[in-house]
């Protein structure tokens, strides 16, 4: 959530499989001055696919040299944004009914909590709403969400000083709401923006209004010998194949020829041929953003500057010029700045003060929460049961609509029933299916792998049941691998 004051000097951290790169950067009146930048080594790394998983000694032992390469003041008040990576989050696009603060708040919860089918109570999430969007009669937004455990174990990880964070979040909204802000006729219609993260890149299709879709991919892949490419050939091979498949995915919300653009930010050393082939084949205009088109706006060393740091340019100034926040998964930021931070060691108490004061101040809650503990209790109980049934309610009311499309659907549903439990192969099962005109089909199946997956996929489609059908992803969770198929319901004749 975005704060009510937000402090004028920043520390952007975005840990890579290697290291970890920096960014300080100070607003003085209307100038965003950068104070420092760099890229810190990251030794014993144990796991380089997940960064921010490193050996926890080595990840404060190059915090701790960050620490001292910057120009905090004992008395400055700062912010602490760390960039996780976009391949630990998932993302999803949402289209409401006009509705604010809390109300918008408890839908987009209920929405996250059934679409990750985890508890919300175990779940870290906050939502994007573009800039530039208008005032409209539906309210179109991104919600981003992670398991609470990803990121309790990154701040138990994190030593707790000045660079304790005060907010995590993604890096391609920074994109994003830079591009509305420097150039908002590129998104006057859908465009897609590609991003470069660490050995992978970020998919994001997206107009002024919202970001509908946005995938992490990996850009080193197995490729054919035939191809006989070099490393770097090898990851532009892979991007364009994501390319096109997120086309193939985009497909049913936004036809062929209907996306016009494609960004590329980063990716300073690529040849671009194969790109540009994509782009020409699909209709897109092929453009690119690198660090001098951003650095333009700030003021300050630039000498260490990398291709690495474009994403900590954006968001330091989306946060600092234009003033957005941008999604944060930290239930509270407040509670992450440590006051200490801002004080000189002389100022702080002394330890026997602290205490004594402490021991008065918990003899005074004590007698003062005796009082009321009864009335207390009482309004709990009646509150718990208030909630559970106004959950049992809203349950009973979604399975009534549900019965009630069933009723009016000119659909077989016995028949259709039937023909999943013939059709399914032997160890795949049904995890979760949803029905809906509307929407459309979901069908979460547990078990198989990829291949059959896709000969799956092929046999609903050849069904006078389903139409359209597509392999959405293939992920691996708790109960195993896990099939997502997504299309529509085709009408009985």
């Amino acid at each position: 959530m975005k704060p009510e004051k937000r402090a004028m000097h920043l520390i952007l951290l975005q840990p890579a499989s290697t290291g970890i790169y920096w960014l300080e950067v100070l607003r003085e009146n209307d100038s965003l001055n950068i104070l420092g930048a760099g890229f810190e080594p990251i030794v014993n790394n144990e796991d380089a696919e997940q960064p921010l998983k490193q050996d926890s000694s080595a990840l404060q032992t190059a915090l701790q040299a960050i620490n001292r390469k910057l120009k905090l003041g004992w008395m400055t008040k700062h912010e602490v944004i760390v960039i996780a990576p976009s391949h630990r989050l998932t993302a999803r696009f949402l289209e409401a009914p006009a509705a604010e603060g809390e109300t918008l708040s408890d839908l987009v919860s209920f929405e996250v909590s059934e679409a990750l089918h985890v508890p919300i109570e175990d779940i870290s999430w906050d939502m994007l709403i573009s800039s530039g969007r208008e005032a409209e009669e539906k309210t179109q937004l991104l919600w981003v969400a992670a398991r609470k455990e990803y990121i309790d174990e990154l701040l138990h990880s994190w030593p707790e000083d000045r660079l304790a964070p005060t907010q995590v979040t993604p890096d391609f909204w920074g994109y994003y709401e830079y591009i509305l802000g420097a150039d908002p006729s590129f998104l006057d219609e859908p465009s897609m923006i590609i991003t470069q993260e660490d050995g992978r890149a970020s998919i994001t299709i997206a107009d002024r209004k919202a970001i509908y879709l946005t995938r992490s991919v990996p850009l080193k892949r197995h490729i054919p010998a035939s191809q006989k490419l070099d490393e770097a050939g090898a990851e532009e091979y892979s991007l364009a194949q994501e390319i096109e498949r997120t086309l193939y995915y985009a497909a049913d919300r936004f036809a062929r020829g209907s996306i016009k653009g494609m960004l590329c930010c980063g990716f300073e050393d690529w040849s671009f041929d194969r790109i540009k082939t994509v782009a020409h084949n699909n209709g897109l205009e092929l453009s690119q953003v690198t660090k001098s088109h951003i650095l333009k706006y700030f003021s300050g060393k630039h000498d260490d500057i990398i291709g690495g740091h474009l994403s900590l340019l954006c968001i330091a100034y989306c946060s600092l010029n234009r003033d957005i926040a941008g999604p944060n998964l930290l239930e509270d930021a407040a509670q992450n700045v440590n006051w200490k931070n801002f004080l000189p060691e002389a100022a702080l108490p002394s330890k026997k003060f602290t205490t004594m004061a402490c021991s008065l101040a918990g003899i005074f809650l004590v007698l003062w929460i005796g009082k009321g503990i009864w009335f207390s209790h009482a309004v709990e109980a009646r509150l718990d049961k208030g909630e559970d049934l106004i959950k049992l309610s809203n349950k009973l009311q979604l399975e009534e609509v549900g019965l009630r499309q069933m009723l009016s659907a000119n659909v077989n549903f016995a028949e259709l029933f039937l023909f999943l439990a013939e059709t399914l192969p032997e160890g795949i099962m049904i995890k979760n299916i949803n029905l809906d005109f509307k929407s459309g089909v979901e069908i979460a199946l547990k078990g198989g792998n990829n291949q059959r997956a896709v000969d799956l996929q092929q046999k609903l489609n050849d069904s006078p049941f389903f139409r359209d059908i597509v392999l959405d992803r293939s992920v691996v969770e708790k109960e195993g691998f896990i099939i997502y198929l997504r299309g529509k319901l085709q009408p009985s004749r």
